[in-house]
C-alpha cells in the first residue's frame, strides 16, 4: 500500500492509508477496504454498503465540518467523483505534521483529536490549539506562496484525518461556490482566531493574558445578553495554562488574586466579572 504524506516526521506506528474515489475505483486498482464493490455505484454514496464498510460514521462526521456542512451525505459522491481522496490513521502521540512541513493537501480531521505547539523563545513548548474533529487543519496555509505548517500538528487519541491535494480543492470549488465561500469564511475566522493568539503572547504578564481572556469570554456572553456579566469559560484551567504558555500554578494564583481583589469571583469555570474597567487597566 503506498503512503502518501506531505512529511517524512517520524511516528511511533505505521500509519495506515487508504485511496478512494466516488467513481467506484480505488486509486491503486486494488481493493484495500472493500471500496471496490457496487456500494459505489453511479457515483453515489449508497448508506447501508458504508454501515456495512465502517465508514459511515467518518463520513456523516465530513459532513458536520465547518467547511464541508454545505455538502449532503447523500450528494457527496457526485461532489467527490473522480476526486482523489486520502484517509490516514493515527495513534495517540504519532506526529501529523512538523513545523515547517510543506502543506499541499486540505487535511480534515474526521475522528479524534489534535494539537498544534510550538517551541518558544525559551524552548518550551506552546500549546496554540487543541482541535477536535470534524475540523480542517492548516487550511488557511495551503495557498499560501510559503505553504508550510506552522506548528507541530500531534495526535492526542487514535484519529483519522482526510487529504485531498490542492489541484483537487480547486476543482471543488469550481464545482460548488458555496463550498469555496465556506472554505473563505472559515479561513477568515481563523484568521481572526490567530490575530487574538498573537494579542495575548505580545502580553508579557500573566495577569494580562488572563484580564485579554476574560474580557474575550465576557464580549461573547455580552452579544448574547448585554446585562449579563456571568459566563462559563470554554477553557479549564489547566487547558488555559498552556494556551497561555505559563505554569498551571502560576494561573492559579492569578485567579486567586483577582478574586481577592474583588475584580471577577469565580466558581471552577463559571465567572462573574465584577469590575470590566479593571480589567482593561491589566492589559495596559
Amino acid at each position: 500500500m503506498k503512503e502518501n504524506s506531505d512529511n517524512k516526521s517520524p511516528n511511533k506506528s505505521q500509519n495506515k492509508n487508504f485511496r478512494l474515489n466516488f467513481s467506484g475505483q480505488d486509486h491503486t486498482g486494488q481493493d484495500h477496504t472493500g471500496l471496490n464493490d457496487p456500494g459505489f455505484v453511479n457515483s453515489k454514496l449508497d448508506h447501508s454498503y458504508l454501515k456495512q464498510s465502517g465508514l459511515e460514521q467518518l463520513f456523516s462526521n465530513f459532513s458536520k465540518c465547518p467547511i464541508c456542512s454545505v455538502i449532503p451525505l447523500d450528494k457527496a459522491g457526485e461532489f467527490f467523483k473522480d476526486i482523489d481522496l486520502n484517509i490516514t490513521n493515527y495513534s495517540k502521540g504519532d506526529v501529523v505534521a512538523r513545523q515547517g512541513d510543506k502543506c499541499n493537501h486540505l487535511y480534515i480531521l474526521l475522528q479524534g483529536s489534535v494539537k498544534g505547539e510550538m517551541i518558544t523563545e525559551s524552548g518550551g513548548l506552546l500549546t496554540v490549539e487543541v482541535m477536535l474533529a470534524p475540523r480542517p487543519l492548516a487550511s488557511a496555509f495551503l495557498f499560501a506562496e510559503n505553504n508550510t505548517f506552522p506548528v507541530d500538528v500531534t495526535s492526542l487519541e487514535d484519529s483519522r484525518i482526510l487529504k485531498i491535494r490542492k489541484d483537487d480543492v480547486i476543482e471543488l470549488f469550481r464545482r460548488d461556490g458555496k463550498f469555496m465561500e465556506r472554505y473563505l469564511k472559515y479561513n477568515s475566522n481563523k484568521a481572526q482566531f490567530l490575530s487574538n493568539k498573537l494579542q495575548i503572547l505580545t502580553i508579557k504578564t500573566i495577569r494580562g493574558k488572563l484580564a485579554h481572556y476574560l474580557l474575550e469570554q465576557l464580549n461573547l456572553c455580552h452579544s448574547v445578553n448585554p446585562s449579563i456579566n456571568t459566563f462559563i469559560m470554554d477553557k479549564n484551567q489547566t487547558e488555559l495554562s498552556k494556551y497561555f504558555g505559563v505554569s498551571r500554578p502560576a494561573l492559579a494564583r492569578t485567579f486567586s488574586e483577582l478574586q481577592q481583589e474583588k475584580i471577577i469571583s469565580a466558581d471552577r469555570n463559571r465567572v462573574t466579572v465584577i469590575k470590566i474597567q479593571a480589567l482593561r487597566n491589566l492589559i495596559l
